[in-house]
């Protein structure tokens, strides 16, 4: 019988540690609890992913973001965004905008 746990979610480090690091130091402490990691690790510097060749992609909320926009919920999409960034009305309202733009 096998157990499992499927992880959601982030581990803030400090901005000096490299992905390469971050890994080593993970999977080290993974593995020396004789357990076995499977899935991915992505980078995330502001709240943006960073693509492999080290430029920015999109906001970790662009999904659910584009998701609300599709149904007509731009304005729950612009308090989610504006709840979980910070950003002003103005600053929201521009971003949904122009995801708005990309569907």
């Amino acid at each position: 019988m096998r157990k499992e746990f499927e992880i959601h979610g982030c581990i803030e480090v400090p901005i000096e540690i490299t992905e390469e690091e971050f890994v080593e130091k993970f999977i080290s402490f993974v593995e020396s609890n004789n357990w076995w990691f499977g899935g991915g690790i992505r980078e995330i510097i502001d709240g943006f992913y960073i693509n492999q060749d080290g430029t920015k992609g999109e906001h970790v909320l662009d999904t659910d973001l584009k998701e609300l926009i599709s149904k007509d919920k731009s304005t729950e999409a612009i308090e989610l965004f504006m709840n979980l960034t910070g950003k002003s009305l103005k600053e929201a309202k521009k971003y949904i905008n122009s995801l708005s733009k990309l569907l």
